[in-house]
């Protein structure tokens, strides 16, 4: 952003696929790494909103924030979605057999950005890295 000195006079020079700018950031070659990881990023997460209606029309349940981790699930139907937002300095180990009455007697949960699979009957505590969110379909 630059500013000519007020705040109300802050501008923000987007890149186009216009011919206005020399860069092209429709396209993924007209952007840096740095921006096509958050571009994918996105992709993925809303292409995961779009398939799981538990993502946009579920019922929230959440416990409070404890430790500056923050556990939430979003269940619409039969569809039970758990997240986990790990803002600390340090990976923690979130045991999900606090959550059995949510997750009733469903034994797997499915990464849904990684697709790894995590079979609680074998192991109930997940390790959550330090500032890290994951999201899993609980199955």
């Amino acid at each position: 952003m630059e500013s000519t000195g007020s705040p109300a006079n802050l501008t923000v020079n987007i890149e186009d696929g216009f011919g206005i700018n020399e860069r092209d950031a429709f396209t993924s070659a007209g952007r840096t790494e740095y921006e096509n990881d958050i571009f994918d990023y996105f992709k993925t997460m809303l292409a995961l909103r779009k398939k799981h209606s538990a993502l946009s029309k579920g019922e929230l349940i959440h416990s409070p924030p404890e430790n500056d981790v923050y556990i939430y699930f979003k269940t619409y139907n039969d569809e039970i979605i758990l997240n986990i937002i790990n803002a600390s300095d340090k990976e923690v180990k979130v045991d999900v057999e606090k959550y059995s009455q949510i997750i009733s007697e469903r034994i797997e949960l499915l990464d849904l950005y990684t697709s790894e699979k995590f079979n609680l009957k074998k192991n109930s505590t997940l390790t959550i890295p330090s500032k890290k969110a994951v999201m899993f379909l609980v199955k």
